[in-house]
C-alpha cells in the first residue's frame, strides 16, 4: 500500500486549495492533522511533474491543483468533488513509490561539517544515501600555508542523492535546508501506477 497519492484537479491552485482546506476542517481535522495528510508541493519544494506528465497537461491545459495526500485519506475526497465537475475536475491520481533529492556540499568550518555529515549517517528508516557519498577532507596546517597555500585549513567536500519513503526524504530535505553550504535541488517525485484517470 502506498503512503501517499500524487493528485491533480482541473481547478485553480487557490480555490482548490481553499476548498481542500475547508474539507479537511469539515472533518474535524487540526491544522498539524491536515498538514500531515496532505502535502503542497510548492511549501515542500518538490518537483510535480515528469516528461509524461508535460506531455498530458500539454494536451489538456488549464489550471490544475496538485496536492500530495494520504492514500486512506483519497477516496473520501475523491468522492467529495464528484459534486463539482465544472470547478474540481479530477485528472489523475498517481501512487508515490518515493521520492529523492541531490546534494553537495563544501564546508571549511568541523564542527559544521561534523552537523551535517550526522544528517547523512542518521537517516530516517527507509530512507538511503548513495553510494557515491564518499566525503573528502582536506587540512593544511598554519606552519605549511604560504603565499599559494590554500584559503581554508580546513575543507569537507561530498555530493550524493537521498532516495526513500516520501515523508522521510522530505524530512531529511528540511534538514538539510537548515545548513547554507549544503547545495540541495528540489525533492523528486517517483510515480507509481495510475490509481485513478480523470477526463
Amino acid at each position: 500500500m502506498h503512503d501517499f497519492l500524487k493528485i491533480t484537479v482541473a481547478a485553480d491552485h487557490e480555490f482548490g486549495r481553499g476548498f481542500v482546506r475547508g474539507w479537511l476542517s469539515a472533518r474535524g481535522l487540526s491544522p498539524a492533522e491536515q498538514d500531515r495528510l496532505v502535502l503542497w508541493p510548492h511549501d515542500w519544494d518538490v518537483r510535480v511533474s515528469t516528461f509524461l506528465g508535460d506531455l498530458a497537461e500539454a494536451l489538456r491545459p488549464g489550471e490544475v491543483t496538485v496536492l500530495l495526500m494520504d492514500a486512506d485519506l483519497a477516496p473520501a475526497f475523491f468522492t467529495a468533488i464528484e459534486p463539482w465537475p465544472d470547478a474540481l475536475r479530477l485528472r489523475s491520481a498517481h501512487a508515490i513509490d518515493g521520492a529523492s533529492f541531490v546534494f553537495r556540499y563544501e564546508i571549511f568550518d568541523r564542527d559544521e561539517a561534523a552537523a551535517v555529515q550526522h544528517i547523512f549517517t542518521t537517516l530516517p528508516d527507509g530512507v538511503r544515501v548513495s553510494d557515491d557519498y564518499q566525503p573528502q577532507v582536506s587540512t593544511h596546517a598554519d606552519e605549511h600555508r604560504g603565499m599559494y597555500a590554500p584559503a581554508h585549513q580546513y575543507v569537507c567536500r561530498a555530493h550524493g542523492s537521498v532516495s526513500g519513503a516520501l515523508r522521510q526524504v522530505l524530512e531529511v530535505h528540511e534538514r538539510c535546508r537548515q545548513h547554507e553550504r549544503v547545495q540541495i535541488e528540489e525533492v523528486v517525485l517517483h510515480l507509481g501506477a495510475l490509481i485513478r484517470g480523470g477526463s
